[in-house]
């Protein structure tokens, strides 16, 4: 993510992942992130439904999870996304995620390392 222009440190990695994983950028609107949604290919929609940023706390701690944010709530925080990828192992998050994108080329998913405890461990990369 960016701030005010630059990008964070990863030191700042360490923020609690409900706060943090649910930032989306500024610039994304609330109505055009339900339009990106709601466009998407009914593939994606169908296999990976949204789940609140609690559930993927809950099923994914210390691995790497591909997101699509769905829903934003107040100051731009994810109530939800779909996790389309998930791995401990990064080499193979990473496979799972290239497999996607050759799938379905243009694709911007979100990429998270997920901490037991609710600490997030990466800064955003978009694909």
């Amino acid at each position: 993510m960016e701030q005010d222009g630059a990008p964070r440190p990863a030191a700042e990695a360490g923020r609690y992942l409900r706060e943090d994983i649910r930032e989306i950028p500024r610039s994304v609107t609330l109505a055009e992130l339900e339009r990106t949604d709601s466009s998407r290919d009914p593939r994606i929609r169908r296999k990976f439904p949204p789940v609140s940023s609690e559930t993927i706390q809950e099923r994914h701690e210390d691995e790497w999870v591909g997101l699509l944010p769905t829903r934003v709530g107040d100051g731009f925080k994810f109530e939800e996304a779909r996790v389309v990828a998930h791995a401990h192992d990064k080499e193979e998050f990473e496979h799972q995620v290239q497999a996607l994108l050759h799938q379905f080329p243009g694709l911007s998913i979100t990429r998270r390392f997920v901490r037991a405890g609710g600490r997030r461990g990466d800064t955003q990369e978009r694909a």
